[in-house]
């Protein structure tokens, strides 16, 4: 269970009442668990999407000739 609340909204920012019940407290196994990733994301972590296939740099060769990359 993951819930968010939004519980002030000022010109400095919101304040934001999170409570969550992860599946392990409760001795179940979730096969994709997407709660741990919400908590990750409430505590200021960057959401970063996966790659469906890994990118080579042997692959891009001439795919972006208009950008100058320093490596």
């Amino acid at each position: 269970m993951f819930m968010t609340f939004a519980v002030e909204n000022t010109p400095k920012g919101t304040k934001y009442v999170t409570e969550m019940h992860s599946a392990a407290a409760c001795n179940t196994e979730l096969t994709n668990d997407r709660l741990v990733k919400h908590a990750l994301v409430m505590s200021d972590f960057e959401v970063v999407p996966s790659l469906s296939q890994p990118i080579y740099e042997d692959n891009l060769e001439g795919a972006n000739d208009s950008i100058d990359f320093d490596f």
